[in-house]
């Protein structure tokens, strides 16, 4: 696989390497999507049941969100567009929905809370979408591998901000929106793929598949990239159980620039820690995220990057 690397740049550096109910779903309330705008078209187009309206070309790769949701029917400069920036809300919200990832956690996973956010900007030349999700896990485990050289890397710690990008090319000709990369963090590093190394378990190009390592939450496009990843390798994944990602329509980060275009920053827990009164703040680039926790840290690594990061370095 080829790789190329990139380097964050700020007070905590973050390199980039080119390269039913589950125990496993996110904490909180999960809110049924509503958009705000009449459905029942772009419902219908997405439904292959549905008279009328179809997807125009539905052997292509990719994911069809209705005629209306193509790059030039997304961008706006003028209404429903909380963030300003120049991407429709409505868009946003069904990109996120449909490009959120499987996760393939471990049978062993015993720390998959979470309550995650996500973001949607415009690639430079607005004809590709990048799909930020942030899953913000109150908890590492820290490495069970025998002999883990390094206290420093090997141990736990209170929250855990692994995250992923997606970019989605929009295709006129299908009018399909198709993965072209992700990037995957992983202990602060993160791995750029190109699709052709990615796994997806639904349409071809479509949402993406996430090796997530046992109770240290980095992200890998395979098994085998998992169980040789990590510091000295020892990260590991032995898939158990599989849950997609929830949408959570009312966590969009917004974008950088101003307290109106975050739509949120700094916030509550609404899963394990509703009402302890501890804030995480997502635009922090000073600090540390600590998943709501409010307990003193009993065993810790290096202190826990805040996801200000790689959302400013990504361009939201």
């Amino acid at each position: 696989m080829r790789c190329s690397f990139l380097l964050f740049a700020g007070a905590a550096a973050v390199l980039i390497v080119s390269c039913t109910e589950s125990p496993n779903a996110p904490e909180g309330a999960d809110t049924v999507p509503q958009y705000g705008v009449t459905q029942t078209k772009d419902y219908c187009e997405r439904d292959p049941n549905c008279a009328g309206y179809a997807d125009p070309d539905p052997e292509a790769p990719g994911i069809f969100l209705g005629t209306d949701i193509t790059a030039d029917g997304c961008a706006t400069t003028l209404t429903d567009d909380l963030d300003q920036d120049g991407f429709k809300d409505y868009c946003e919200k069904l990109l996120a929905e449909f490009f959120r990832p499987l996760l393939k956690f471990s049978g062993a996973e015993t720390l998959s809370g979470r309550e995650p956010y996500w973001a949607v900007r415009w690639d430079v030349d607005e004809t590709a979408a990048k799909i930020f999700y942030a899953f913000a896990y109150y908890e590492d485990g820290g490495s069970y591998a025998t002999g883990c050289p390094s206290t420093q890397y090997c141990a736990g710690h209170y929250g855990d901000s692994e995250w992923i990008e997606i970019t989605a090319d929009f295709d006129p000709v299908s009018k399909h929106w198709m993965t072209a990369q992700g990037i995957y963090s992983q202990h602060g590093a993160g791995w750029i793929y190109a699709f052709k190394d990615l796994e997806f378990p639904g349409r071809p190009r479509g949402y993406p598949a996430v090796y997530v390592s046992l109770d240290k939450h980095a992200n890998y496009n395979s098994d085998y990239s998992c169980d040789n990843g990590g510091f000295f390798d020892f990260d590991t994944c032995t898939p158990g159980t599989s849950v997609r990602e929830s949408h959570f329509v009312d966590r969009n980060l917004g974008k950088s620039g101003s307290p109106t275009t975050k739509l949120k920053d700094c916030v509550l827990s609404s899963g394990r820690f509703a009402g302890n009164g501890k804030l995480e703040c997502f635009w922090a680039t000073t600090g540390k995220f600590n998943g709501w926790n409010t307990a003193t840290q009993t065993y810790a690594e290096l202190d826990v990057a805040p996801y200000g990061h790689p959302l400013y370095t990504l361009g939201y």
